[in-house]
């Protein structure tokens, strides 16, 4: 039997409803989003995302200059709490450090644990030298990347799914009330033959 007429008798079916061929669309463009759309979704924002924290850790390089700096007073110690739940854990401690014109400089950096008034420890400063973050590592680009991109994927998949839950549930309303007019029709004719 041809392809066609198989096709011709698939849209004839009294049996199927109109719901039934808006669902089965409505499941096929679901699909076909959740295998094509979502991953470029990802791709796009992760790209975006990427190119944004590429440029900012480049524009934080450029603008800041590592130092090593002197501490003025001890950086206090760690408890074994604290330890637990950070590798490294930083304190404020003032320090000093020569400016890029010769003159002296201080402020208040974040240091390791344990490190001794006198010792010196690296900081990084702006142009006007105050003390800044280190510039964005290459693994937080990174990471802001990925972050970014499996957000848009799950974000997407989940508008998606809803989307796909709420036309599911309207066109579930649209055939109880089409049962609902065909038993209006024709259920007196059946409640009087059971009398």
């Amino acid at each position: 039997m041809p392809s066609q007429v198989r096709g011709r008798r698939r849209r004839r079916n009294e049996l199927r409803r109109r719901s039934d061929v808006v669902q089965t669309w409505s499941a096929l463009v679901l699909g076909a989003l959740l295998v094509c759309g979502v991953p470029a979704a990802a791709w796009a924002a992760g790209h975006s995302m990427y190119v944004s924290a590429r440029d900012q850790a480049a524009a934080q390089a450029a603008e800041r200059r590592p130092v090593r700096a002197e501490l003025l007073r001890d950086a206090p110690e760690s408890t074994p709490e604290v330890r637990g739940m950070d590798s490294h854990p930083e304190y404020p401690v003032t320090v000093r450090w020569t400016a890029a014109d010769g003159s002296p400089a201080s402020g208040t950096a974040e240091v390791e644990e344990g490190l001794r008034a006198g010792e010196t420890t690296r900081i990084w400063v702006d142009a006007q030298e105050r003390v800044a973050p280190a510039p964005m590592e290459t693994s937080e680009v990174w990471s802001r990347t990925l972050t970014t991109a499996i957000f848009a994927a799950v974000a997407l998949a989940l508008l998606a799914g809803a989307a796909h839950l709420v036309v599911r549930l309207l066109l579930q309303r649209v055939r109880l009330a089409a049962w609902e007019r065909a038993w209006a029709r024709t259920g007196p004719e059946w409640s009087s033959h059971l009398r």
